[in-house]
């Protein structure tokens, strides 16, 4: 028998050894900042994509120097409007200590709190971020045309770096790799002129293992500003969001902290355990078992663009699906709502939904945002590595995990009890069974998995994890400003 290679894992220690020999622009290390580029296009290589057809063939993919030009000019454009904005900002801050957020959805509670008290300014780069928040543009018009230019000269050394470390790519990924270096020299550039015009002592981001926290916080490190990650999501992929380059980590359970002293090349200097303060407000309730008429799919994204690590392939939400639409058929069950990720596309789904000619018992739930009111409606809920997945546990759903790849899942849903099994059909439909007889024991099995979860993953759910990571903010400010 042939034995399994952990093509994950192979890129992740590929891309340290790529890591370990830096290439500088301005001070930082470039390659760290293209980590993640890099990493898709060695996840795109090593699964051989492109060598058989797909579901997303033909799916728009914009090259990263036209991409970012769009994203850049209509950035620009919306921020030329408030060019007199600066002058303010200077008024406003002058001899205050100041906190610069960078946007994230999980961070406006903290800033609002932060801002309650008169002693701090609390910046944003985003306008009315939260209450009382100050801000002020940041263009840059020329930053693109600069980082072209740059790029150029870069490029062959990238490339040089592959191949001495044996980092093979597809052939239309290399020639992609001029708009990637382009786009992150254009994102160094625009931290710097944050820095500038702001003058943080303290720089606060929600999540800094992808662009653009990375590039604002290894400017700030350039510059000896202290630096706070607080985690953005369950980071679901195997092995690819390891790395944490901020001075503080604030984590919402022990599960990420200890996952982060594992794996991650740069160790933060303080882990704080805090909780998320999204999840302020959320107490877990439980659910009556039984019901099987109103399913809910919960997804992982899965374009290609977003399909980040080698054993998972863009095809294998569709192969998912087409599972649970031949189980829903078997079952009988009245409604099946598929609750996308931002990044998944629901047009495979929706082909297939018609395909079997349930269009009008499949309803699709897209952008961002809304998902705990389609897992309150629910009577069975299918989720894929997810932090969606976890928050229906807040709600107490029998939880099915879907999960098709040949590597073992990222989140242990199953290892904790807190799901059952869903990684082929078979598993789909033995689950369903379990589920639709619902003795009591596999009702307090899932429950009691469910709270060992969310008690590792989640971390204190007692509404108090706002105000622990402005006491992580306190003591940093007062630390660093007792230093200076």
């Amino acid at each position: 028998m042939m034995a399994f290679v952990d093509s994950d894992f192979e890129q992740f220690t590929a891309l340290n050894r790529l890591c370990n020999q830096p290439l500088r622009y301005r001070g930082i290390n470039l390659i760290n900042v293209l980590r993640n580029d890099i990493g898709l296009k060695m996840a795109r290589a090593l699964r051989n994509e492109g060598a058989q057809q797909s579901v997303w063939q033909g799916a728009r993919e914009v090259s990263g120097e036209a991409g970012h030009f769009t994203r850049l000019f209509l950035d620009n454009l919306k921020k030329s409007i408030y060019l007199f904005a600066p002058i303010g900002l200077k008024k406003k801050v002058v001899g205050t200590p100041k906190v610069f957020f960078y946007q994230s959805t999980k961070l406006p509670s903290v800033a609002g709190r932060l801002s309650q008290n008169h002693r701090l300014a609390i910046l944003s780069n985003k306008r009315h971020f939260a209450d009382r928040t100050v801000w002020a543009p940041v263009t840059t018009w020329t930053d693109f045309w600069m980082s072209q230019r740059s790029a150029a000269n870069y490029l062959p050394e990238v490339v040089a770096a592959l191949y001495a470390n044996n980092i093979k790519l597809l052939a239309a990924d290399i020639n992609m790799l001029a708009g990637d270096i382009a786009n992150a020299i254009s994102n160094i550039n625009r931290a710097f002129r944050y820095l500038d015009l702001y003058q943080p002592d303290l720089v606060v981001v929600g999540g800094d293992n992808f662009l653009p926290p990375v590039a604002i916080v290894l400017a700030a490190k350039q510059r000896n500003i202290p630096t706070l990650s607080v985690q953005h999501g369950l980071d679901c992929e195997r092995f690819f969001h390891e790395q944490i380059y901020s001075d503080h980590f604030c984590v919402w359970g022990e599960a990420r902290a200890e996952r982060c002293r594992k794996y991650s090349r740069h160790q933060p200097v303080t882990i704080h355990v805090t909780g998320c303060p999204e999840f302020d407000e959320i107490r877990p309730v439980t659910a009556p078992f039984g019901r099987m008429d109103k399913w809910l799919w919960l997804t992982r994204p899965h374009e290609p663009e977003k399909c980040c690590e080698p054993s998972r392939y863009p095809d294998e939400g569709a192969a998912i699906f087409a599972s649970l639409l031949e189980a829903f058929v078997s079952f009988k069950a009245e409604r099946f709502v598929i609750k996308a990720h931002p990044r998944d596309d629901t047009q495979p789904y929706r082909a297939l939904a018609a395909r079997w000619g349930l269009a009008d018992r499949v309803v699709f739930v897209e952008g961002r945002g809304g998902v705990y009111e389609p897992i309150r409606d629910a009577d069975v809920v299918f989720t894929e590595d997810s932090t969606s997945g976890m928050e229906a546990m807040f709600f107490g759903k029998p939880i099915i995990h879907t999960h098709f790849s040949e590597a073992s899942p990222s989140l242990p849903f199953v290892e904790y009890g807190a799901a059952l099994p869903g990684f082929c059909l078979t598993d789909i439909n033995g689950s369903l069974k379990q589920l639709r007889n619902a003795p009591i024991e596999l009702q307090q099995k899932l429950i009691t998995g469910q709270r060992r979860f969310l008690d590792d993953y989640a971390g204190p759910l007692d509404g108090h994890a706002t105000q622990r990571i402005c006491s992580v903010i306190d003591g940093i400010l007062a630390n660093s400003l007792h230093k200076n």
